[in-house]
């Protein structure tokens, strides 16, 4: 009787349909910022139609056993991390998940640009790290870094680390990027690389010098409230930089 039960239910196992979740998202949601239960919340909107904005909210917090409460803090956070683009969808929940490609799309970029920069150290012969596998500063900066995600590094985290290093930026100005990060509730690696290439492009080498910039910075937004002639065009953004370059 126990083995015609079991007979009878694996095939209801397998073919009681599946859920086409991309791997990309499954290996890279950790870097994305999302614990385990947004990426729970993210699988189930995938299986009731996230993409076309129709998701059953009411049925996801069923099956994930949330309080009302709990189904908003969780929506909220999808928003502050971008996944979610609020009040914007066709569908009745008016959830917008074009985020989520969005930051798949730059997560993908940050790979192929330090896939390449790899690729060229191989070329050139130059060792993408030192033999002992870590560059001085890595393992303490690593550390500090890990307390202020809470969570551990990916291995392509630690290897943007790592490269940080070996460009030459000191573990000083890199704990001056973070505290740049957490400053604007953004911690992410891609948003710290984003920082040090600005300042890389300035070239600015010390916290000193940031500083200053800083500063110089200010006092032009400063002047810039000042009323523009209609052809000036607008101030851009200070930290606005994709990898695709």
């Amino acid at each position: 009787m126990q083995e015609n039960i079991c007979n009878e239910f694996i095939p209801s196992l397998f073919f009681s349909g599946a859920v086409a979740v991309p791997v990309m998202l499954l290996d890279s949601y950790a870097e994305m910022g999302l614990d385990a239960e947004e990426m729970l919340f993210i699988i189930h909107a995938i299986q009731t139609g996230a993409w076309q904005g129709d998701i059953d909210l009411e049925l996801i917090r069923k099956k994930m056993g949330l309080e009302l409460a709990a189904l908003d803090r969780l929506i909220r956070g999808l928003e502050k991390k971008l996944v979610l683009k609020p009040g914007k969808g066709s569908g009745a929940t008016g959830l917008d998940f074009s985020g989520l490609p969005e930051q798949l799309f730059e997560i993908w970029g940050i790979r192929r640009y330090f896939n390449m920069k790899r690729a060229e150290r191989e070329k050139e012969g130059e060792p993408a790290a030192p033999a002992t596998g870590l560059v001085r500063g890595e393992e303490s900066f690593i550390e500090l870094y890990e307390k202020e995600l809470g969570r551990g590094l990916t291995m392509m985290e630690c290897e943007i680390v790592r490269d940080w290093l070996i460009k030459g930026h000191s573990e000083e100005l890199l704990r001056h990027a973070l505290r740049k990060g957490v400053e604007g509730e953004i911690r992410v690696p891609r948003y710290l690389d984003s920082i040090l290439r600005e300042w890389e492009k300035k070239g600015l080498r010390t916290v000193l010098e940031v500083e200053a910039e800083d500063e110089k910075y200010r006092r032009s937004k400063k002047n810039a409230r000042k009323p523009r002639s209609r052809h000036q065009p607008p101030d851009k953004t200070k930290y606005d930089n994709l990898y695709l370059n």
